[in-house]
């Protein structure tokens, strides 16, 4: 048997610096496949952080928590953010999230103000103080 001798290079190998914008993008890489494998209920912080190669605490710096993530992840490179909500609103009313699928259609309304749709579904909605 014989081994192989592995030439190292003379060069020293170029760190690249990471900044928070690169450290944002890997993390929004990471979260979009983490939410499109598994959705929002089963999509795992730590896994999000091990595939973008940064620490949770650091992740959670950058983002706050999962749903901010989640928003920013859907608003990713959407042309229409609006659109995005809204779908999302109507997904979270099928699985009978009332209270995210409120916050959905008012985002959408407010991003989108002349979209009348979103207004029309948020006023079936009563909302009580407790």
């Amino acid at each position: 048997m014989t081994t192989r001798r592995v030439k190292r290079s003379s060069k020293p190998r170029k760190r690249v610096r990471r900044t928070a914008a690169l450290s944002k993008q890997q993390i929004l890489k990471a979260a979009i496949a983490e939410f499109a494998l598994k959705g929002l209920d089963g999509a795992r912080v730590d896994e999000i952080a091990r595939r973008s190669g940064i620490n949770k605490t650091l992740l959670y710096h950058h983002v706050g928590n999962k749903d901010r993530l989640f928003t920013a992840a859907l608003e990713h490179d959407t042309a229409r953010p609006a659109l995005a909500h809204f779908g999302r609103a109507i997904a979270n009313e099928g699985l009978g999230n009332v209270r995210a699928a409120y916050r959905d259609y008012r985002e959408a309304s407010t991003l989108s103000p002349r979209w009348s749709l979103p207004r029309t579904e948020l006023a079936r909605f009563r909302v009580v103080d407790r």
